[in-house]
């Protein structure tokens, strides 16, 4: 059974009938069914914008609206001359008191959720695709409402950065409170990494499945890839704090945080899945995000060799020293051998490959150039430079 709020309106739209149009003219015939829209619009949207009423019914009286402006098209429009282009000006009409009517929805902004937020996008895609379909561009029309829309964007953005940034924060702290993971390889690793990926791209579908690769989608893709960044500046902080001796120096955590980046790294660059969200939608922002995995990975690895070249270099300075000159048997080698060998046994265990070879070939070269001077200051310790 048609709604009784249907029949009323193909009624009253009916009431200008081809005679009467005319004899008013076209333009009189345009004022009459523009003055009967506002009247309609205004019964129908004041009352649901002054009341207390969910969206949901807001938007329920929005689609009713909608409704009967797909029944001009398919009952009115075919009864006047084509020159009028009728539908056009309904249209137009139409979205003129969708805008004023979202606006004042959005003055309440404050006290709507963001589910709900993201329930008014949605109604405002699906009011663009179903004119789309009908060959009239909204965005065209003026007022724009995609304009409109902006406040509700700009406020659910708003939340999400705030709300992101709490729960990356929240989460590293609260995994570096806890011993590293280890795998079933012995490597050293957290979770971490893996619950913040997931909540970023998770946050990118939430807006991907309302407003599909649209503004609002890139802009918390961008907010997104801002979070991951965020967190691979928390462990890059967190190991110059060490190094800085704000924190302990902790072998264990600094090889976790290493292996992190490079898990990271590994899938910023698509190594386990190439369809998440924030590859798809931040491909441009990657570059940036992965340089700072980049040196976070980097830092952490120059740390390690640091400790480890604490803990020998006071040896090796004894390679040219008087007492080792006069008395080589005292030879401190078998030392410095034995520490390196501890080192790299558990670095070994602890590191994923890369990151292990890394830190051999910056020793190397670190204890090398450590020799060449010591043996240069013995020859000529009058040319330090």
């Amino acid at each position: 059974k048609t709604p009784e709020w249907k029949n009323e309106n193909k009624e009253i739209m009916r009431k200008v009938t081809m005679t009467q149009a005319t004899e008013l003219g076209k333009e009189k015939c345009l004022a009459e069914f523009s003055n009967h829209i506002e009247v309609e619009c205004e019964k129908a949207l004041e009352t649901s914008v002054t009341t207390d009423s969910s969206v949901k019914q807001k938007l329920l009286k929005a689609s009713q609206l909608l409704e009967s402006l797909f029944q001009c098209y398919r009952y009115v429009e075919p009864c006047f001359p084509p020159d009028y282009e009728l539908f056009y000006f309904f249209a137009s009409e139409y979205n003129r008191n969708f805008c004023c009517f979202f606006r004042e929805v959005g003055s309440q902004i404050d006290n709507i959720s963001n589910g709900d937020i993201l329930e008014i996008i949605g109604w405002c895609m699906d009011y663009e695709s179903g004119l789309l379909d009908l060959d009239i561009n909204v965005r065209a029309l003026q007022p724009s409402l995609n304009d409109v829309m902006d406040t509700f964007r700009g406020k659910y953005l708003e939340r999400i950065v705030a709300s992101m940034e709490s729960w990356i924060l929240n989460i590293a702290n609260r995994d570096f409170q806890k011993p590293p993971t280890v795998s079933g390889e012995g490597k050293l690793h957290s979770l971490t990494w893996v619950d913040i990926f997931q909540i970023m791209n998770d946050q990118i579908r939430i807006v991907d499945e309302i407003e599909e690769g649209g503004q609002l989608t890139c802009q918390v893709s961008n907010v997104a890839c801002h979070g991951v960044k965020m967190y691979a500046n928390f462990c890059k902080n967190t190991v110059d704090k060490m190094a800085g001796g704000i924190l302990e120096a902790d072998l264990e955590r600094t090889c976790q945080i290493a292996n992190d980046a490079l898990h990271c790294i590994g899938t910023l660059n698509g190594e386990n899945r190439t369809d998440l969200p924030l590859l798809v939608h931040a491909a441009e922002e990657l570059e940036g995000v992965k340089n700072e995995f980049f040196d976070t990975q980097n830092a952490a690895n120059t740390f390690l060799v640091s400790l480890i070249l604490r803990d020998i270099l006071p040896l090796t300075e004894q390679i040219f020293s008087e007492e080792h000159i006069s008395e080589p048997a005292f030879s401190p080698l078998p030392s410095i051998l034995a520490t390196l060998d501890d080192y790299w046994n558990d670095l070994q265990s602890m590191m994923l490959k890369d990151n292990f070879r890394w830190i051999i070939h910056s020793m190397l070269l670190k204890i090398i150039a450590h020799f060449c001077t010591a043996i240069l200051l013995a020859k000529c310790p009058n040319h330090i430079e």
